[in-house]
């Protein structure tokens, strides 16, 4: 693993994976900004929780970690368990199918990328 300055040069899938759940991330801030004054306190709560979770396993993979590989792996759980509670009462068969095989790709892309994740 190459150093520059301060900075550990990490591999370029991370990129790309950072990229893409940036969508989602931005998609859940922006409806928590929007409802924010119409949401109950612990879906707000949930959500900054999900939020910070996310941008410190991102923290984690880009800083070479040894920790962040399996935080990453149990937020991806965590989201299909959430998925799986939400898709029973409201996000219907096609939301929780999407949600679900999402989740599955991302976590299969994570798996197959281990090696990118260098910790020092």
């Amino acid at each position: 693993m190459e150093q520059r300055g301060y900075d550990l040069n990490v591999g370029r899938p991370l990129h790309g994976y950072v990229v893409l759940h940036l969508l989602p991330v931005g998609l859940l801030m922006s409806w928590m900004l929007t409802f924010d004054q119409t949401l109950a306190t612990e879906v707000l709560a949930l959500g900054s929780l999900a939020i910070l979770w996310t941008a410190f396993g991102w923290i984690g993979m880009f800083e070479g970690r040894a920790w962040a590989f399996g935080s990453e792996v149990a937020r991806h759980l965590t989201g299909a368990a959430a998925l799986i509670f939400l898709g029973t009462s409201s996000l219907g068969l096609p939301g929780l199918v999407l949600g679900l095989g999402l989740t599955a790709a991302s976590l299969a892309w994570l798996v197959h990328q281990r090696s990118a994740i260098r910790t020092r």
